[in-house]
């Protein structure tokens, strides 16, 4: 092999080396920070049906944020969000019959690429597409 071949394919190895690192770093520039992921999930808690409807003011809290483990792009973050409301039942109750007590619901968020993907209430509520899981 010539020399200059050697170094062809010394310089493509190389190149090959760096690329996850750089698949990293821009996969980092992309996601939101943690901070940033939190407050996407909670802004979109605030509009969402359930909360609406009769959310309790001031009883939202963030209790996690942690980003989720996946072997595919794009990885995501996980943002649980607890509040109360003042009603049982989930989405807009309007017109329903609802018992008065205050419900304490954990919301389960995944936010990917600044978006929010997933958003699960006691386990059971899908709170994107307003229907029992």
């Amino acid at each position: 092999m010539s020399k200059k071949s050697s170094l062809a394919l010394l310089v493509l190895v190389l190149a090959a080396m760096c690329l996850p690192v750089v698949s990293i770093y821009a996969w980092q520039k992309m996601q939101p920070a943690p901070d940033e992921a939190s407050k996407i999930a909670t802004d979109f808690i605030k509009v969402s049906p359930t909360y609406r409807f009769d959310g309790i003011e001031g009883s939202m809290n963030v209790s996690s944020t942690v980003l989720g483990q996946t072997f595919a792009s794009p990885s995501f973050w996980i943002v649980t969000v607890e509040f109360d409301c003042s009603h049982s039942g989930y989405g807009n109750r309007t017109g329903q019959m609802v018992l008065e007590a205050i419900q304490h619901h954990i919301a389960v968020v995944h936010v990917a690429s600044g978006q929010v993907t997933v958003a699960v209430i006691d386990g059971g509520w899908d709170e994107l597409n307003c229907v029992m899981l």
